[in-house]
């Protein structure tokens, strides 16, 4: 059961009006509030509307702007290809002229005397590059009446470009180009290349030629040096020979392979390298043959055409040598070759790559590369007057004397030249027993 509480009509009534004027009031105030919102959202479009407008306004301002921009452009280029046709316009007639000229004036004009102008690249890149050169025949008194004729071309080293007919000979003085006083004539020459690339090409090839240059002359300068030091190093060891000579001489009872030892010594006091050489030549091999007939072979049997096969005891061991003759050209050559009858380990001792007195051959000898030369002369003289070569050719000193030595293949050819004989001894040493040539 739940308590009611009892009222008068009257009462409910007025309760009912009083809550439906609340109501009332209640959507007369959402009414204004919605009005109040739309205005403010009325006032918001607004707003978006004018800015709208203003954005289109200035894009409508800056599109005009930049069609005004690319008309201005267009219209400067549009001046520009005018100008330019103009130009080229000009030139063509100017060219057409000049050949119509020349077409007509062929017949009559070709007896007629011309000055012809070319250039010629006498140095330069290897490959061909465009140039655009100027002639201009000056004038004697107005530079306003100059002759100019240009021209493109390609040049490279003994490439050249020009005019047969340049000018007419009989026009010179008539129009001015000679100069009175001095009798001759000027020109202004301009040569550069087409492009700025043609041009980069030219300036890459020129510093690398400065920079061969610059490599060479540092050679030639350390060449220089070099030659330098060995001739101080010659005249110093001249000077020592000369002494050491003046004191041998004295000594009476001196004998030739002692000459030959005291003379050596005192270049190569200094020089192990030298020294080991040396030993290896006159104290290994030379002094194995000293005795052997050489000009008893060749007036007998060489010089008939008779090759000879002997031997030749050393360190009780009996070696192998022959001896023949060949003909080149004119040069008649008497050949020996000789085993190597020393230690193969001689070879190895002293130093000729880089020796100074020692220079690479750069040709092939006898199959082989890496042949040296002895470029020394004091010991080559020694060698002559050791086997006293002297007695074998008709008394005579040998012209040049050369020296050569392969480390690797252990090798020594030793060559005697007669140049006004025609005539060369040559002396091999070789590993093995050498093979007999027919």
């Amino acid at each position: 059961h739940v308590d009611h509480d009892y009222c008068s009509s009257e009462d409910a009534y007025a309760k009912t009006i009083n809550e439906l004027r609340e109501h009332i009031n209640n959507a007369r105030r959402a009414v204004e509030k919605g009005q109040a919102e739309k205005k403010k959202n009325k006032k918001s479009f607004n707003t978006i509307l004018r800015y709208q407008n203003q954005r289109r306004d200035e894009f409508n301002e800056i599109h005009t702007l930049i069609h005004m921009k690319i008309d201005n452009e267009a219209d400067k280029y549009l001046d520009r290809i005018t100008d330019e046709r103009t130009r080229l316009k000009g030139q063509i007639k100017q060219h057409d002229d000049l050949i119509n000229m020349l077409e007509q004036n062929y017949c009559n004009d070709k007896h007629r005397n011309v000055l012809s102008v070319f250039l010629k690249l006498n140095s330069g890149m290897p490959e061909p590059i465009d140039y655009t050169y100027t002639i201009e025949l000056v004038h004697s008194r107005e530079n306003a009446f100059n002759y100019i004729v240009q021209g493109t071309g390609q040049f490279q080293p003994g490439w050249k470009n020009g005019w047969k007919s340049f000018y007419y000979v009989e026009d010179l003085v008539s129009n001015g180009f000679l100069c009175p006083n001095e009798d001759k004539i000027k020109f202004n020459i301009k040569l550069r290349p087409t492009t700025i690339f043609e041009y980069r090409k030219v300036l890459e090839w020129y510093l690398n030629q400065m920079e061969d240059k610059r490599k060479h002359d540092e050679h030639v300068i350390a060449r220089l040096e070099q030659d330098k030091k060995y001739l101080e190093r010659t005249t110093s060891e001249q000077r020592r020979s000369w002494a050491q000579i003046n004191k041998i001489l004295r000594m009476d009872s001196l004998d030739l392979g002692t000459y030959y030892d005291e003379i050596c010594f005192s270049f190569i006091e200094e020089d192990d390298h030298y020294r080991e050489f040396y030993d290896l030549l006159f104290k290994q091999l030379l002094i194995n043959i000293k005795h052997v007939p050489f000009e008893n072979i060749i007036q007998n049997n060489l010089q008939y055409g008779i090759p000879v096969c002997n031997n030749k005891e050393v360190h009780s061991l009996v070696w192998l040598y022959t001896a023949d003759r060949i003909f080149i050209n004119s040069l008649t050559i008497y050949s020996f070759r000789f085993a190597n009858d020393c230690n193969p380990e001689f070879y190895r001792t002293f130093e000729t790559t880089s020796h100074y007195l020692f220079s690479l051959v750069q040709r092939m000898r006898h199959k082989y590369y890496g042949w040296y030369k002895y470029t020394g002369q004091e010991l080559l003289d020694y060698v002559d007057k050791y086997l006293n070569i002297e007695r074998v050719v008709q008394n005579q000193i040998p012209d040049k004397t050369k020296l050569f030595i392969h480390q690797e293949q252990k090798r020594i050819d030793i060559q005697f030249n007669f140049y006004s004989t025609g005539e060369r001894i040559t002396i091999t040493f070789e590993p093995g027993y050498p093979e007999f040539r027919r």
